[in-house]
Formats: structure tokens, sequence, C-alpha cells
């Protein structure tokens, strides 16, 4: 006991140990809190380029989904405005595979990337990713429809030349055996062309449920700075952004 007083004494008398315990504490707790500001600052630093890179990544969905609501009216005006019932009357009772013009240029397939469908899920807004996920497969297949009524009807012009033409559409004339041969093809291409329409049609409609869904999600969550706005009938095809600080 007379040992550990005598050492405990020893050093109490000595005030250079306690003013270099004192400094080594001081300077912890400020390294301590320079490390934790500087913590802070990184995860602040890291959540800021999340949230920019997820506003990103919404943005591009919503600008892919701008693109096939586009295409599908497009597709859908141009087999509508060709039907023979909205033609003028001198074409009113051909078919559908005589009036409808196949597209000149289709436009490019649309695919949405796994990290935009991942970001899109990982809101845990299910409605919304359910609505959305599979219109880039839907806007692939329509792409296809159309091009298959384009080689299919090339296939059937090829067998049924025209004997007259005017204003580009031709009048046929078919022995009875000629066109009982042909008429199943006739049938199938009139068939695709109804079916490309009703499609299109479709997929504006499914797109737009889409795109309001998700654009309103996104403004919510990330308080996006526009507005889209998809014009009435029938300049639906059309769709303009505006700020929203307008």
């Amino acid at each position: 006991m007379n040992f550990l007083s005598s050492f405990y004494a020893h050093f109490l008398q000595h005030s250079e140990f306690w003013s270099a315990i004192s400094g080594a504490v001081i300077g912890g707790l400020i390294a301590y809190f320079i490390q934790l500001k500087a913590l802070r600052e990184s995860r602040s630093i890291r959540q800021d380029d999340l949230r920019q890179t997820q506003q990103a990544l919404g943005n591009s969905i919503i600008f892919k989904l701008t693109r096939i609501i586009s295409d599908a009216k497009q597709i859908e005006l141009h087999f509508s405005n060709c039907k023979p019932e909205n033609t003028a009357s001198s074409i009113s009772e051909m078919e559908p595979w005589q009036a409808v013009i196949p597209l000149a240029n289709l436009p490019p397939q649309i695919n949405f990337a796994p990290e935009e469908l991942a970001f899109l899920i990982s809101l845990e807004e299910y409605e919304v990713f359910n609505s959305v996920c599979i219109l880039d497969q839907s806007h692939s297949a329509l792409i296809e429809a159309v091009g298959v009524y384009a080689t299919q009807r090339e296939i059937l012009m090829e067998k049924a030349k025209p004997k007259a033409s005017k204003r580009n559409l031709g009048t046929y004339e078919f022995e009875k055996e000629e066109y009982l041969a042909i008429r199943p093809n006739m049938v199938a291409v009139n068939s695709i062309a109804e079916q490309n329409f009703s499609y299109a049609r479709r997929l504006f409609g499914e797109t737009r449920i889409g795109l309001e869904g998700i654009h309103k999600l996104l403004k919510e969550k990330f308080d996006l700075q526009y507005n889209l706005e998809i014009a009435s009938e029938p300049e639906a095809q059309r769709m303009r952004v505006n700020s929203t600080n307008t």
C-alpha cells in the first residue's frame, strides 16, 4: 500500500503528466469530430450522387415511354387514315391490303435497361411497375408486326398485279381460279392490317397510363421540375414537356 501511495503521489506532483493526458484526450476528441464531420459529408455526397443517378434513370424511362407512345399513335393514325372507309369515296370499297400502304421507315425498337427496371421496382410502387415493365416488349412486337404486314403485302402484290393504277392504288381483275387461289392471302393481309391498327391503339392507351403513373411517382419522390402534356385527339401523337416554373 505504501508503494502505491508513493507511486500516485509522485505523478500527482508532476503537472506535466496531466497536461500530456489532457492534451491527448482533447486531441483525440478533435480528431474524432473532424472524422465524424468528414464521414457525414461523404455520406451526404453519396446520397446526392444516388439521388441524381435515380433521377437520371427515371428520366430515361420517361423518355423511352414518350417514344413508345408517339410511335404507337403514329402507326395507329397511319393505318386509320389509310383504311378504305376513311378515304375518298372512289376507293372506299377497297380492302385494307389494297388501301393501307406500308410504312417506309419503321422506328427503332426500344428496350428498358435492367438498371432502369431495378430502380423502378425499388420504389415499391408495384402498380406503376406492372404498368410499365413490358411496354418496351409490346412496342417491339408492334414494330415487328408492322414489318410483317409490309412483307406479306409485298408477296401478295407479286401475285395480284394491278390492271390499272389511280392515286398509287391499283384496280384488280381476276379470273375465278386466280381469285380463289390468292384469296386466302388477301384475307391474311387484311387481318394483319386490322390487328396492327388495334394493337397500336391499345399500346397507346396502355403507355399513356404507365407514363402518367411514373411521372406522378417521380414528381412526388424527386420533385421533377417539368410536367407532361399529352394532346387530345387527333393530335395525341404529340406530347409536350413543360417546366413547372412557367
